[in-house]
């Protein structure tokens, strides 16, 4: 999820977006399941509800949601404010290059 929402490997800054954000709620899911799993491993009674399990996975999927597209803003403009000599390398140089051209 980092690697997809820093590096950004798609031309089109939508798709971009719908992508990252795509991933991010995946991945938010992915640690919902494994956090009930963990709480219910070895466990006599299951106490949580359905309501606790639907509050969880919505309400922080809207937090994970917020959090990548706030990535996705940020990593964008800070390349767009960073010179071109102080690109860490090619990828990099070429990222700024693109963004500057969408703008």
């Amino acid at each position: 999820l980092y690697a997809f929402l820093w590096f950004q490997p798609y031309y089109d800054e939508g798709t971009t977006k719908v992508r990252g954000l795509a991933a991010a709620i995946t991945a938010w899911f992915a640690t919902c399941i494994a956090i009930l799993s963990a709480m219910h491993h070895g466990a006599e009674t299951a106490e949580t509800t359905t309501e606790d399990i639907l509050a969880l996975l919505i309400g922080g999927s809207g937090l994970a949601v917020l959090l990548a597209r706030n990535v996705i803003h940020a990593r964008r403009e800070i390349l767009l404010s960073k010179p071109i000599e102080a690109c860490e390398n090619a990828f990099e140089a070429e990222l700024k290059v693109r963004f500057y051209i969408q703008n």
